[in-house]
C-alpha cells in the first residue's frame, strides 16, 4: 500500500523551470489517490467495475513513462490556489471519476470502428458517480 505524503507545496518549484521536480513532489499523493480511486471502481456494478479499472490501467500503461496529467491536475491547481490538503484530498476520487468518464467516452468515440456501447454507458455511469461524490462532499453539509 502506498502511503500518503505530508502536505507538499510545489510553489517553490517552478513549473516552467522544473516540471519534473513538480511532478515528483506531487507523485506520492497522486499514487495514494489512484489507489483510492481504483478501490472506488470496485463498487461499480458488474461488468462496469472491471471494464472501468481495465480501461484506466490500460490508459496509464499506454502513456508510461509520461504521467496522466489529469491525475495531477487537482493537486497542482489546489496547491497554486492555496487550498488545504484536506480539501484537495476530498476531491481526488470524484475528480478521477470525472476524468475517467471523459477518457472512456473519448476513447469510445476515437475508435475507427463502431464505438463499444458499454464504453459509452460506462462514461455516463462514471459521470453520475462523480457528480454524486462531489455533491456529498460539498453540498451535504450536516455541520
Amino acid at each position: 500500500m502506498i502511503e500518503k505524503q505530508a502536505s507538499v507545496s510545489v510553489k517553490t518549484a517552478s513549473i516552467n523551470e522544473q516540471p519534473e521536480l513538480v511532478l515528483q513532489l506531487v507523485r506520492p499523493n497522486v499514487e495514494f489517490a489512484r489507489e483510492r480511486f481504483l478501490s472506488k471502481l470496485y463498487t461499480l456494478m458488474p461488468p462496469f467495475n472491471v471494464l472501468s479499472r481495465e480501461h484506466f490501467l490500460q490508459r496509464v500503461t499506454k502513456m508510461e513513462p509520461t504521467p496522466l496529467l489529469g491525475e495531477y491536475a487537482q493537486w497542482l491547481i489546489g496547491d497554486l490556489l492555496g487550498a488545504p490538503t484536506t480539501v484537495i484530498e476530498s476531491t481526488t476520487v470524484p475528480w478521477l471519476l470525472l476524468y475517467e468518464s471523459i477518457l472512456s467516452v473519448d476513447d469510445a468515440i476515437d475508435t475507427p470502428s463502431r464505438p463499444n456501447p458499454s464504453q459509452i454507458i460506462l462514461g455516463g455511469i462514471l459521470l453520475e458517480y462523480a457528480l454524486e461524490e462531489f455533491r456529498q462532499d460539498f453540498f451535504d453539509c450536516n455541520d
